[in-house]
């Protein structure tokens, strides 16, 4: 039985996903903007909610929309 590794940036073996790609982006971006909010000691928990959404909302919409899609 051959073992297929399904990496964290694509749907399926060969598969890629940019929806995914740009969602790790977003996030370690969102890591970086709360580290420099933390050390200048101003954080806006607003801002900070505002980018973790933009990480995660383009592939649930994503998969929404195919579900949707495939149900027609």
């Amino acid at each position: 039985m051959k073992r297929t590794i399904t990496y964290f940036w694509e749907e399926s073996p060969g598969v890629h996903s940019q929806a995914r790609i740009l969602s790790i982006v977003c996030m370690i971006y969102t890591f970086y903007i709360t580290h420099l909010q933390i050390v200048n000691d101003n954080v806006s928990v607003e801002l900070i909610s505002l980018y973790l959404i933009a990480s995660f909302a383009p592939k649930t919409i994503q998969k929404f929309a195919e579900q949707k899609k495939s149900a027609v």
